[in-house]
């Protein structure tokens, strides 16, 4: 990763000095977020509360998804890109806080196939939540991305009131998945006169999320730390660690309260599927008891996953296009939903996974409804996520699930075991 090797051209401060009104976010389709080709960039954004009424809004983009150009007279070919942004009180919100627009140019003769960063301040003050909408532009192409990112700075303790980065390359991480082994700095706001961090060390075994028909009664899981340990800060309120053990970290600054910032060690490869081991758990979602078991206990994984497919799909073309649509979306899953488990473990990787893209999807701050259909088609399938507090995770969403799904879950259940992909997307 490296920050932009030119050059912050422009910046429009503030572009509008007082509150005005746009359309609120919570009434856009949204459902282009979760779907990877629907954008040609795909930058990645943090937020760190450096200051009681200021926070940084961090971005980063790889060299390979912007168009360099040569101008007339130039020696380098270069990118040029902006980067503008809405902060809003909420999803319903039409008034816009503050927003502003930079413009940044890279010369292409460096280093190449890297991942560029950049940051700059927005206005936000405790104790409050907002979201930020962001437009990246890649000037030489025209194509744009949009992007929201919830900013939640509602406490001192919250866990975007602490910065991850990367020992060896002294990087910012956009992400709190992290390998076994790798060395990372945990920095603590210095908005807080704190001067150590207690760590909670996590191994569950969360159970798979029940079908979308299932309304019988669950109880919260309680959880118990296997392990404690301190980390204290340096002058610079930071401390390196590496953690070893897959599970979940639970970096706390207070105790006192549940608030903090937790950081998961799932296998290496992350996101993504790499291993035969991999392919197995999640096949639960369309196999019965017995065949689960029989992938489990098999010899060779790797040749009983193809078999599993090849038998139920009835030709090679059919489980090839049904294996990579699958895996796939669970690995779309893992980039998209990670909460407080991996993201096809979840109620929306769950829906996701089984039935595909939705055609609309609406998000305030109570959660989201996904629409497979029409709007207002009575035909059209519904599912209404509701947003959970949980300590471990702001991205934690609960499927309100009816016995109406029913007969929904087992056709498209059974469409799969046969090989056929209703919804490609």
């Amino acid at each position: 990763m490296s920050n932009f090797r030119i050059i912050l051209i422009f910046v429009s401060t503030l572009l509008f000095s007082s509150c005005y009104e746009t359309a609120k976010i919570a009434n856009q389709n949204l459902a282009f977020t979760y779907e990877r080709n629907a954008q040609v960039l795909h930058p990645m954004y943090a937020v760190y509360h450096d200051s009681p009424n200021q926070s940084q809004l961090h971005f980063s983009i790889n060299t390979q998804e912007l168009l360099y150009m040569k101008s007339v007279g130039a020696a380098n070919y270069m990118a040029k890109i902006s980067v503008s942004y809405i902060l809003y009180a909420s999803y319903e919100s039409k008034i816009v806080l503050d927003s502003s627009s930079v413009i940044l140019e890279d010369d292409a003769s460096k280093e190449e196939n890297v991942s560029l960063h950049g940051s700059f301040e927005f206005k936000a003050v405790y104790p409050n939540r907002y979201v930020l909408e962001v437009l990246l532009t890649d000037l030489n192409r025209n194509q744009s991305s949009v992007s929201f990112v919830e900013v939640n700075k509602s406490g001192i303790n919250t866990s975007q009131n602490f910065k991850l980065s990367n020992v060896k390359s002294g990087q910012l991480l956009f992400t709190n998945c992290v390998n076994s082994n790798e060395s990372i700095q945990v920095s603590y706001s210095k908005n807080s006169a704190q001067r150590q961090l207690r760590v909670n060390y996590y191994k569950p075994k969360f159970v798979l999320p029940a079908p979308p028909f299932s309304v019988q009664n669950f109880q919260a899981q309680s959880l118990v730390p296997d392990s404690t340990f301190e980390l204290k800060l340096d002058a610079n309120f930071a401390s390196e660690v590496k953690l070893s053990s897959q599970g979940m970290y639970h970096f706390q600054s207070d105790t006192i309260g549940n608030d903090g910032l937790t950081v998961f060690v799932f296998q290496d490869s992350y996101p993504l599927l790499t291993t035969a081991e991999d392919l197995i758990p999640p096949l639960r979602y369309i196999t019965t008891k017995q065949e689960f078991e029989s992938l489990q206990n098999s010899m060779n994984k790797k040749l009983a996953v193809d078999e599993f497919w090849l038998n139920n799909c009835g030709n090679m073309d059919r489980a090839k296009s049904a294996l990579k649509v699958y895996y796939n979306r669970v690995q779309n899953s893992n980039t998209y939903f990670t909460s407080y488990t991996e993201g096809w473990k979840t109620d929306r990787g769950l829906v996701y996974i089984a039935f595909g893209l939705p055609t609309s999807i609406y998000r305030d701050s109570n959660g989201e409804t996904w629409i497979y259909g029409e709007e207002q088609n009575s035909r059209s399938l519904t599912f209404t996520f509701s947003k959970v507090v949980n300590p471990f995770s702001d991205a934690d969403y609960s499927l309100n699930r009816s016995e109406n799904f029913r007969s929904d879950w087992f056709r498209m259940i059974d469409a799969w075991r046969q090989g056929k992909i209703i919804n490609e997307k």
